[in-house]
């Protein structure tokens, strides 16, 4: 049998190895920064975000949020965005656009996460340094009717929170809302979270990498996404998932603590819980237990709601069910009727009586001679004693024949109805000659009328 003889490398060689190696995995750990570094930048669908980011020093450390006030001040509540493990603010992207419109709002990226610092101490991921963090933006941004909206570990950050805040006579949260929560950990992951603190961030990273294979279609996106995500929405997930660092993983786990039952309970103010109908992370079984534990303490839980074709991310992946969800639940549930838009535009309108109409008792008619919509709700009218009519003529074009027999014809058509009665004419911004002239052939024709303050001219 012939024998091979096995070479042992030369040291130059080793060296070489070991050089291309060391280098190999410098490369990997810049271009995996840079994903990390463009996975934070907000899309460009989301302005909302871009337009109000803030950093603000909090104990210690810069947090990235975005901060964004309501007109109306102390009249409508504050709502807090708080994400969970591997997430970011801009997870909330589509609550925010809409709910900014009616509310206060404040997003927060947990320390370690989105725009966030990344501190090494293990002290800063913690639970209840998560918790103290959030008292302190709370101090900050302070609002006497505060909204706890979380998902998932950020459900358990919130049900802190509020333990945190239970006794304290400043204490605003009215309401939470809590999306693919954790009811408990189960031995497997428990054991897993030991095995995690002996494991180098290296073999985690190699892991992560190998679980990310695929791309929008890895499994790193498919157990956070139901099957029937959009590319795009996978592009994104995939995109927060490479933003997720190793380190901040590890820390954040080791330091992570579930609420117990008693903790739970403990949350008095209205409650709503969903989750997606296939979440893989949180499964269903989590907020049918949470239900079961807040409902024995607290009659405001509401059952919960199964979202239909929804994985882990439920706001994101069906923003369309959940943000109508939480609106309902606020305005009607927690009686935070300021934020309907329907409130808001009443009162609006209340306020703003610049263009408003007056001295409407002895008004019979109201004709619109003006070619845009008027600044007042003409079904308004519907339910009073004044009938509108447009009769819409071009400003600054002097009126054809025809307009003015139609107007004419119109007004007599008006007291023959209603005798007596007087007709306001709603005419262009400012009283033009083409408009005086109008008037001047209308009060001629209409001579064996008392015209006498028959008119009331309302410019627009």
């Amino acid at each position: 049998m012939p024998s091979h003889a096995i070479t042992r490398p030369t040291p130059g060689v080793m060296l070489s190895t070991a050089v291309a190696l060391y280098l190999s995995y410098k490369v990997f750990r810049l271009i995996d920064a840079q994903r990390r570094r463009s996975a934070i930048e907000p899309s460009p669908t989301s302005p909302v975000l871009v337009d109000n980011f803030q950093f603000v020093q909090v104990n210690g450390k810069k947090l990235r949020v975005v901060h964004i006030p309501h007109a109306l001040g102390s009249k409508v509540p504050l709502l807090v965005f708080i994400h969970g493990v591997g997430g970011q603010l801009e997870q909330f992207e589509k609550q925010i656009e809409y709910f900014s419109l009616s509310t206060h709002i404040l997003a927060i990226d947990l320390c370690g996460y989105g725009g966030s610092d990344v501190p090494e101490s293990f002290d800063h991921y913690t639970t209840d340094a998560y918790v103290e963090d959030i008292v302190i933006l709370l101090q900050r941004y302070k609002s006497e009717d505060t909204v706890l909206i979380c998902h998932s570990y950020g459900c358990a950050v919130g049900t802190h929170l509020y333990s945190r805040l239970e006794s304290d006579s400043e204490n605003t949260i009215k309401a939470m809302v809590m999306i693919g929560p954790k009811a408990a950990m189960t031995q497997h992951e428990v054991e897993g979270r030991v095995k995690l603190s002996k494991t180098p961030d290296w073999a985690i990273d190699f892991v992560r990498k190998f679980d990310r294979l695929g791309g929008a279609h890895s499994q790193s996106v498919n157990r956070l996404l139901h099957a029937s995500a959009e590319d795009d929405l996978r592009r994104k997930q995939l995109k927060w998932n490479r933003a997720s660092k190793t380190t901040v993983l590890r820390r954040l786990l080791m330091g992570a603590r579930i609420p117990t039952p008693d903790e739970f309970r403990k949350i008095q103010c209205p409650l709503l819980l969903m989750v997606g109908e296939d979440d893989r992370v949180c499964p269903s079984v989590n907020v049918e237990q949470i239900y079961k534990w807040c409902r024995s303490a607290n009659e405001r839980t509401k059952s919960p709601f199964i979202i239909p074709k929804a994985g882990h991310q439920t706001m994101l992946e069906k923003w369309e069910h959940v943000t109508p969800i939480i609106s309902s639940f606020l305005i009607k549930d927690c009686e935070m009727t300021t934020m309907d838009p329907a409130w808001q535009i009443t009162k609006k309108c209340q306020e703003e009586n610049k263009w408003s109409l007056k001295n409407t008792e002895k008004v019979g008619f109201i004709v619109d001679i003006s070619k845009d919509e008027p600044p007042y709700r003409t079904s308004d009218f519907e339910a009073t004693s004044i009938t509108y009519t447009k009769l819409p003529t071009v400003s600054k074009i002097p009126p054809s024949k025809e307009d003015v027999e139609r107007f004419i014809a119109h007004c007599n058509a008006c007291w023959a109805q209603k005798p007596g009665v007087e007709i306001a004419v709603h005419c262009h911004y400012g009283i033009k000659d083409t408009r005086l002239l109008k008037l001047y052939v209308t009060l001629k024709a209409l001579d064996h009328h008392a015209v006498s303050g028959m008119f009331i001219i309302l410019q627009a």
